[in-house]
């Protein structure tokens, strides 16, 4: 049985976190939630504006899994904060990604299609692996960080949180990366 999903965004990443759900087939999509557009708003195909990005009009249902698809770090660790004190957080990871099974992967985590995560890394809550980056083995990616499309991280590097790569960034292996 599905579990019931809220998208809390409704621009471009939120589509493509869309379709990463979809492909997942774990999560039923109720709609999204974002403030610049009214609500019944169509945003993708059949999918609307539910509530603003606050969640002001919901009520509390643990039962419904939200994910935030933003790529403002700091906006999205506001909203994901916010969004637990009514909702589950979900894990979103695209089908043609790979996650090594010793790999640990937080809450509200976006893994994107031809991501890799090896053995015995962490990926912290509310962060996203985008696109096409390789997080080598036994990596620490701390919370509400954004690996833009292509990033390369090296093996036992860790990445404090609030961090947000440059697209196709190379971190070398054993690195410390401290948000600027």
């Amino acid at each position: 049985m599905q579990k019931d999903l809220i998208i809390i965004g409704a621009g471009a990443h939120a589509r493509v976190v869309l379709e990463a759900a979809l492909l997942q087939g774990v999560y039923n999509i109720k709609g999204f939630c974002a403030d610049d557009l009214p609500v019944g708003s169509i945003v993708f195909e059949n999918y609307t504006i539910l509530d603003n990005a606050m969640l002001a009009n919901l009520n509390i249902d643990t039962s419904i899994f939200f994910i935030v698809a933003i790529g403002n770090i700091g906006a999205k660790e506001l909203f994901f904060e916010n969004a637990l004190k009514k909702f589950s957080p979900a894990i979103i990871i695209h089908p043609k990604s790979s996650v090594s099974i010793s790999a640990t992967i937080g809450d509200g985590a976006i893994i994107l299609s031809n991501a890799c995560i090896n053995s015995a890394s962490r990926i912290g809550k509310n962060t996203i692996v985008n696109i096409g980056v390789l997080v080598d083995h036994d990596c620490i990616i701390g919370a509400n960080v954004h690996l833009e499309v292509g990033t390369i991280v090296g093996c036992r590097t860790e990445i404090e949180n609030n961090y947000v790569s440059e697209q196709g960034q190379l971190i070398k292996p054993f690195s410390k990366v401290f948000r600027e």
